[in-house]
């Protein structure tokens, strides 16, 4: 019973942790558009794609976008399609792929994002910088699941823009907002996704991390690898204990 105890208080604790994601989300969107007044508003590619003369998907390729390449927003249109167009030094290229998956998302967002998340605080500069190289853009559609319970993992995630939830046997134990992330644990111990996180009513964009890259730097976050680990242990401690009660 000490232990239901201990992993009750605890994850009564994180819960009121999460209650305050709303004002954490708005602090980071706070902390975000501070560093584009100091910054101006520059773009990171999340992966390749073509540069054009004109704002139009028919105009002129004249170059193409690297991916990981950042660039500075020199002005915006969209096209009589409706889609989102940026210019930068070199011509035209879209936000988002045919696929409707992000192509390019703002610098401050992801600088800010990898300098906040406690995962990534014993990295030093240049590895920061390869795992932004790395990361992939993920747009999900409002209450769609990111990751499925049972799957198995191969990315972890850090919310970029929206809201999400983590639930197991139905029951919601997780709330994420902005500048939070999740779906590391299934890379750190190599089983399967052991919840379901699903988008927010607003949809949600993820930056996803690789196994590769993960296993990369995650020799250097192991302390708090392991209490993630461990508070998810307590979770699941908790919930048996409460299933046998019931019984």
């Amino acid at each position: 019973m000490y232990e239901y105890s201990v992993a009750a208080d605890e994850l009564k604790d994180e819960s009121e942790e999460e209650s305050e994601s709303e004002e954490e989300d708005e602090s980071f969107m706070d902390e975000v558009d501070q560093l584009r007044k100091d910054g101006g508003v520059s773009i990171r590619a999340l992966k390749g794609g073509v540069i054009r003369e004109g704002v139009e998907p028919d105009s002129e390729k004249v170059g193409n976008l690297r991916a990981g390449e950042v660039f500075e927003i020199l002005e915006e249109a969209t096209t009589k399609a409706g889609q989102q167009r940026i210019r930068m030094s070199r011509g035209w290229v879209s936000m988002t792929a045919k696929s409707g998956k992000p192509l390019c998302v703002e610098e401050a967002a992801v600088q800010l994002l990898l300098s906040k998340v406690p995962l990534l605080q014993n990295l030093d500069e240049k590895e920061r910088a390869r795992v932004a190289d790395v990361l992939e853009g993920e747009e999900v559609e409002p209450n769609m699941p990111i990751v499925v319970a049972g799957d198995p993992g191969e990315y972890m995630y850090f919310l970029e823009k929206g809201e999400a939830k983590a639930d197991v046997k139905g029951e919601v134990v997780m709330r994420y907002a902005r500048g939070d992330y999740f779906g590391e644990l299934a890379l750190l111990t190599d089983q399967p996704r052991k919840a379901t996180v699903t988008s927010g009513p607003d949809g949600a964009r993820c930056l996803k991390l690789g196994r590769a890259a993960f296993d990369e730097f995650a020799s250097k976050c192991t302390a708090i690898l392991e209490q993630r680990q461990s508070m998810y242990e307590y979770s699941v401690a908790a919930d048996e204990l409460k299933d046998e009660s019931e019984e």
